[in-house]
């Protein structure tokens, strides 16, 4: 669990960088969704590691194949709804957090099902180009499935 500071006023330099790891976690989902799953590779550090259930993905090389299936499989629709999001900064470049997705796969037009609920850890590290990115993320399903 999160070691946060609830209520604690945060310093400019830990607002930055809980935003910009906010956005990182809202556009892996916003690129998975628009179709544009291979564009996530850029979101994640050169040795970066995404884990789900069975399966750990090591680097941007293994990230990519990935993601670029991920993008082909056109015909499966979906939206990850990201709420719940609690932030640590760890460091001046890492930090870390913990969010709550809930998937929906659309299916006809008009047709929403809720698919899974799951809790994401994230750990995050800034490059030397000043930019955040995901060192590893980590999924683990509280209900549902795929």
């Amino acid at each position: 669990m999160l070691e946060t500071k609830v209520g604690t006023p945060l310093g400019v330099a830990d607002v930055e960088a809980r935003l910009a790891c906010t956005d990182l976690i809202n556009s892996f989902g916003r690129l998975v969704d628009s179709g544009q799953a291979g564009k996530a590779v850029e979101l994640f550090t050169e040795a970066g590691v995404l884990v789900s259930p069975g399966q750990v993905i090591r680097g941007r090389e293994e990230l990519a194949k990935a993601f670029a299936a991920r993008e082909a499989d056109a015909d499966r629709r979906t939206v990850h709804q990201v709420t719940n999001v609690v932030f640590e900064a760890v460091g001046p470049e890492t930090a870390r957090a913990q969010s709550i997705v809930c998937l929906y796969v659309l299916g006809r037009p008009g047709e929403l099902t809720p698919r899974a609920l799951s809790r994401f850890d994230d750990e995050f590290e800034r490059g030397e180009d000043g930019r955040w990115r995901f060192s590893r993320r980590t999924a683990a399903p509280l209900a549902g499935g795929r």
